[in-house]
């Protein structure tokens, strides 16, 4: 799914490209789906649908930078695969 919703600088994720929930939302509850923040942070400028919500101002530009006081994100999909291997011991 990762791979699919991913963007890169010169390597933009198309239109009809998913986008990334959070993983702290469940089905079914009050938090069913929102993005996700360091997706959006990380990847939102090089996806072409996120590019197209903050044009028409149904996401603020501020999305696309990382929070005040956010932990360090990863800084592409790789990286971020990479660390999650590691993290399970398969890396």
């Amino acid at each position: 799914m990762l791979r699919r919703n991913n963007g890169a600088p010169g390597v933009e994720a198309q239109l009809g490209a998913g986008m990334t929930s959070c993983h702290c939302d469940q089905p079914g509850t009050a938090r069913e789906f929102r993005l996700c923040a360091g997706w959006l942070a990380v990847v939102g400028v090089d996806h072409v649908e996120v590019r197209m919500a903050v044009l028409v101002e149904a996401l603020p530009v501020e999305v696309l930078r990382p929070g005040a006081g956010w932990p360090e994100l990863h800084a592409g999909l790789g990286e971020l695969l990479e660390a999650r291997e590691q993290q399970l011991g398969e890396g």
